[in-house]
């Protein structure tokens, strides 16, 4: 997929963190349950920003609860709730405006809308580096930590 949004002067200190990261991290069944804890253990180190959705905790949460049960998303909603290093971001109509326009604007192209809510704050808000798991990140342009 080629790049779909404008990311200039990125900034290395921040990391996006979209679901499948969190969801790997948690779950030791995933495929890519080993290189989400190292990943994690190597931004615990750097001490980075990480930074997520709004839609991105609740597919997260969601899928968390039907998959591990209501105690698993608790523990996980609240470690994300509470973490200072966790910077949660609201989706606004903004954001939602642009993912619109990068959700229709390549019909050959896959991504969700949430993913697409996704690339419009990595582009709004500059961020250089993905976690995830999701090749429809590519299309960011930004380094993708897997």
């Amino acid at each position: 997929m080629a790049k779909i949004i404008r990311l200039e002067r990125a900034d290395p200190g921040r990391v996006f963190v979209d679901s499948g990261a969190w969801i790997a991290g948690l779950i030791r069944s995933d495929q890519h349950h080993a290189r989400a804890v190292t990943l994690w253990e190597q931004l615990r180190r750097e001490a980075v920003r990480i930074v997520t959705s709004t839609f991105v905790l609740d597919e997260v949460l969601t899928f968390t609860r039907y998959r591990e049960g209501l105690p698993a998303a608790r523990r996980l909603g609240e470690s994300i709730l509470r973490s200072s290093l966790v910077h949660l971001v609201d989706v606004d109509r903004h954001c939602v405006d642009r993912a619109w326009e990068l959700f229709t604007a390549n019909p050959d192209a896959e991504p969700s809308f949430t993913d697409c809510t996704s690339f419009a704050l990595i582009e709004r808000l500059r961020i250089g580096r993905v976690f995830t798991f999701d090749d429809d990140f590519r299309a960011t342009g930004a380094e993708l930590l897997r």
